[in-house]
């Protein structure tokens, strides 16, 4: 994604680091995530996103999972277990076609 908006994303602790870059179209939006220590007390929370559109839905890529605009921004996302230091990790969202839910006739 060449022009987007960046966003630095308020984490749940200090041992996370979170930024996003959603498109000038709002259809597309990067995460990614930095965890500095693998601390089992602050291996819990979510990312909330921001800049994305309430009434659209979007689709994880890597897990396929569809979400509305309105839940990633209110609920967030998880954050993975990762029991390593200095891991980082990524999502990519895609806007959802608008006839996803049409069903397809089969013979």
């Amino acid at each position: 994604m060449q022009k987007g908006v960046l966003s630095y994303l308020e984490v749940p602790n200090e041992n996370y680091i979170a930024w996003s870059v959603v498109s000038v179209t709002g259809e597309e939006c990067e995460v990614i995530i930095m965890q500095k220590l693998f601390d089992p007390r602050y291996s819990h929370g979510r990312i909330h996103l921001c800049g994305l559109h309430p009434e659209w839905d979007y689709k994880d890529e890597s897990t396929g999972q569809i979400l509305g605009g309105d839940e990633l921004m209110e609920i967030g996302v998880s954050l993975p277990l990762i029991k390593r230091d200095f891991h980082t990790f990524a999502f990519h969202f895609s806007k959802v076609k608008e006839n996803y839910g049409d069903q397809i006739n089969c013979k």
